[in-house]
């Protein structure tokens, strides 16, 4: 997951890209936090914005782009995160499900936009590891 150019504007597309190593190099683009919401939901915010992920025009159909914008209220940022697996060293697989479509990010190839899909826990292009970080924290 990239916020492509390091971008911190409104509606910039979020897209598939190579991790850059090591994971933490100070490639905020590429860091995400999980917010806990009061709600029990997150907001997923990338660390070199601090905006919130969300999708397109608050969509719900399959195939639309997710971006970034301010954080605010809408059901559109808010994001379940089931986990998939658990690895050895403590990070996890997981989805993100958003609240409002019940769609997940789906990665379609290195360089496009991300979009969400019909969650399927098969479907590696939609399951995401957590790498563990100290304070400050992220996911990616």
């Amino acid at each position: 997951m990239d916020v492509p150019g390091g971008s911190t504007a409104e509606f910039v597309f979020l897209k598939q890209a190579t991790c850059k190593t090591p994971v933490g190099s100070g490639s905020y683009n590429q860091l995400f936090q999980l917010q806990l919401l009061g709600n029990g939901n997150y907001w997923v915010i990338p660390r070199n914005s601090n905006k919130c992920v969300q999708v397109w025009n608050e969509s719900t159909a399959d195939g639309a782009g997710i971006q970034q914008l301010a954080c605010y209220s809408s059901l559109s940022q808010q994001w379940n995160t089931p986990v998939v697996s658990e690895n050895p060293n403590g990070s996890v697989n997981l989805m993100f499900r958003n609240v409002l479509s019940g769609k997940c990010i789906t990665a379609n190839g290195n360089g496009t936009t991300l979009t969400q899909q019909s969650c399927d826990r098969s479907n590696l292009r939609q399951v995401w590891r957590q790498h563990l970080r100290d304070a400050g924290g992220g996911s990616n």
